[in-house]
């Protein structure tokens, strides 16, 4: 989900809280659902909720709002920093992005801090800071241009689907 995303969070699990019958969401539970669910595309969340209410008897935890297949990228390197820089980003090809002196500067000094451990080596270093830019090349097309670690594509629909 993008970080536009969030107000419709809210009324999505506004609605079933009305549902459910609990008192609507806090902003800090809010934000626990935002940080387990960021990662999946907002139609596949809607998806699972629209399921969840024809088949759950309780107001849904996070793990039930993500799609059964949904596959995870780790991502050691994102964290709430760069969400500025996405959505100032947004549109701009992923390898256009990279080139932007704001998210370099973050993501070199990422870079510095995982590889500053006292058994890191040049070589060791080299290996992993490849490793790294092909990481963060991958995430920045799914977060810019929609396209999943594994080839899919978001669609027009909102579904994903291989090109």
């Amino acid at each position: 989900m993008m970080r536009h995303e969030m107000q419709d969070l809210r009324k999505l699990l506004d609605e079933h809280a009305e549902i459910f019958r609990i008192p609507k969401l806090t902003d800090g539970a809010l934000q626990a659902y935002w940080n387990a669910l960021s990662d999946v595309p907002f139609p596949a969340v809607q998806g699972c909720a629209a399921n969840h209410l024809r088949k759950g008897r309780f107001f849904p935890k996070p793990a039930e709002l993500r799609p059964k297949d949904w596959a995870t990228t780790p991502k050691p390197f994102v964290r709430q920093e760069f969400d500025s820089d996405l959505e100032r980003l947004a549109g701009v090809p992923a390898r256009q992005a990279l080139g932007d002196r704001e998210l370099r500067a973050k993501l070199d000094a990422r870079l510095a801090y995982l590889t500053s451990g006292p058994n890191e080596t040049a070589a060791s270093r080299g290996s992993f800071a490849a490793a790294y830019w092909r990481s963060v090349e991958t995430w920045l097309e799914w977060r810019l241009e929609g396209k999943h670690a594994d080839g899919r594509w978001l669609g027009p629909d909102g579904h994903w689907a291989r090109p």
